[in-house]
């Protein structure tokens, strides 16, 4: 899962005009730079929640080939775990999530998702039951 819904507020005025994953550093949207790294770690299908200026962003993901791109469209700001809940229901059992508006230096082959797929990192944990709401 792509986290791409916020406001990039930081990054005014900049982001007044086109939300901050689309702000391109070597010639590459932010958000395509996360997508890449998803799919050369063999990720064949991203969720992307999107929000603000959410038709300039789904217009922008619809002209990529691969991986395949499913929107999660929010009609109010739900924050990183909100986002993230919205979207179970099309997210697979084992799922990254990784922001759509930063850039992060890692080896070219993506390392550090590579390494952290083959822990069993990513994992969706096991649904709590009525019991484990006393532990939670």
């Amino acid at each position: 899962m792509v986290l791409a819904a916020g406001l990039g507020t930081r990054l005014r005025p900049v982001t007044e005009t086109i939300p901050k994953p689309l702000v391109e550093i070597d010639d590459r949207t932010l958000i395509d730079h996360a997508i890449d790294r998803l799919a050369s770690t063999g990720v064949e299908r991203v969720v992307v929640n999107i929000h603000y200026k959410a038709a300039m962003m789904a217009a922008h993901l619809s002209r990529r080939d691969r991986p395949q791109i499913e929107l999660s469209e929010e009609a109010e700001l739900l924050d990183t775990g909100g986002g993230v809940a919205q979207a179970l229901p099309l997210l697979d059992e084992t799922f990254f999530v990784v922001n759509g508006d930063v850039f992060w230096l890692d080896s070219k082959d993506s390392a550090l998702l590579r390494r952290l797929r083959s822990r069993g990192h990513g994992r969706r944990p096991p649904a709590a039951t009525d019991g484990d709401r006393g532990r939670l």
